[in-house]
């Protein structure tokens, strides 16, 4: 009887053992297996509306920048004040440009004294001529004859009057010149008060605020950036063959993050120049007035599929390169893989999405990478077909 019972005393222990085992191979079936690495020949199918993404921006953003050297004496506030057209937004200080002004001023006085002294002598030696007064007098023909005898020449009084009079109006000018030049010195350091102080040029509120009260800031330093209040745009960058099939006026459906409904928005703007590295043109959408959404939030823009460009390249999600934050592949070239930047339309059944820029037809790809695969890396050559239904390239 006791041995039978010590053999039974023994099974504890057994499934002790056993337990941690089984679960180790519970889970070992449990974990999906990976896929292989295998290359993919992009190829083009019929495609559908696009929806691209884009960020709400105010239609006027301005940014005010220091004019002119100085201490911040006065910051409306920060992001989120609202502020109305023509007012104070930042004030440098002014005590030394005020001192500047005083003293320019009493230049002025000078100047204007000087100048209207320089009239007054100058209408004095106007009437200092009587040319009877030189011929009724017998005693300066005399002296006059005399001198010549004696061999110094007099000039006439004529000539002498003349250069009295030229000397009294050169005098007028210089006075004149020193004149302007002080009324010219007021109006510039007036100009240079008006760069101390930043207006808002409309009504809107403030994104950002770059200065605090006590900051000293040069010229071109950022001060603060503005938005206008109101209506608002959605900004966003579309395939240079898709703006080509835009026009200005034209309506498409916009859904906005918050907002359960589409609304519709009108194309405002399309960028005459396309981007030579993305292929992509930025496009601006206004929206109705009546729809103020957060600036810097998520809009979707539905876009019509025209038959022109029906199709369009489609490559399998298991080729976008995982821990991106930009849709991203790996494209064979002369032996080598090359990372390329997607801009990706609509998911298509079979786990394929649409390529609206960054690939063409014919293109390879490689599909499956393994996680940190970069620039450079090649999937070992298998054999069989490769991923998508290609064959695989040889």
């Amino acid at each position: 009887m006791s041995r039978h019972l010590s053999r039974y005393a023994a099974i504890p222990t057994l499934l002790k053992r056993a337990i941690p085992m089984m679960l180790l191979a519970s889970l070992a079936c449990a974990q999906p297996a990976l896929a292989s690495p295998g290359i993919y020949k992009v190829k083009e199918m019929q495609g559908v509306g696009s929806t691209l993404g884009g960020y709400v921006i105010p239609r006027y953003e301005v940014t005010l920048s220091a004019q002119a050297p100085g201490r911040v004496s006065f910051v409306l506030g920060g992001a989120g004040t609202p502020v109305t057209q023509d007012s104070v937004l930042v004030r440098l200080g002014e005590a030394g440009l005020l001192a500047k002004r005083a003293e320019a001023v009493a230049s002025f006085y000078s100047a204007q004294a000087a100048w209207q002294n320089s009239i007054d002598q100058y209408g004095y030696q106007l009437r200092q001529y009587n040319p009877m007064s030189s011929w009724m007098n017998p005693f300066a023909w005399g002296g006059q004859g005399m001198a010549t005898l004696l061999g110094r020449g007099v000039s006439s009084p004529m000539a002498s009057y003349a250069a009295g009079v030229a000397n009294r109006a050169a005098d007028q000018t210089i006075a004149r010149a020193k004149l302007e030049s002080a009324r010219a010195r007021i109006h510039q350091i007036d100009a240079a008060l008006r760069d101390t102080v930043s207006v808002a040029p409309f009504n809107g509120v403030v994104l950002s605020k770059n200065v605090n009260v006590g900051d000293s800031v040069q010229p071109g330093q950022p001060l603060m950036t503005i938005a206008s209040g109101g209506a608002r745009q959605v900004e966003l960058r579309v395939p240079d063959a898709m703006a080509a099939q835009l026009r200005v006026g034209q309506a498409l459906w916009v859904n906005l993050s918050g907002v359960s409904s589409a609304i519709a928005g009108t194309v405002a703007e399309i960028d005459p120049q396309a981007d030579p590295r993305t292929h992509t043109v930025t496009l601006k959408l206004d929206l109705p007035t009546d729809v103020s959404p957060r600036l810097g939030s998520y809009a979707q823009v539905v876009f019509p599929s025209h038959d022109r460009y029906a199709q369009v390249p489609v490559v399998p999600m298991s080729a976008l390169l995982p821990g991106h934050s930009l849709p991203s592949v790996l494209v064979i070239k002369n032996g080598h893989s090359q990372l390329r930047v997607l801009r990706l339309g609509e998911e298509l059944q079979g786990g394929l999405v649409q390529v609206l820029a960054g690939l063409h037809a014919g293109e390879t790809v490689i599909v499956s990478p393994p996680p940190g695969a970069a620039a450079g890396y090649m999937p070992p050559t298998s054999s069989g077909k490769a991923a998508g239904g290609a064959e695989p390239v040889k």
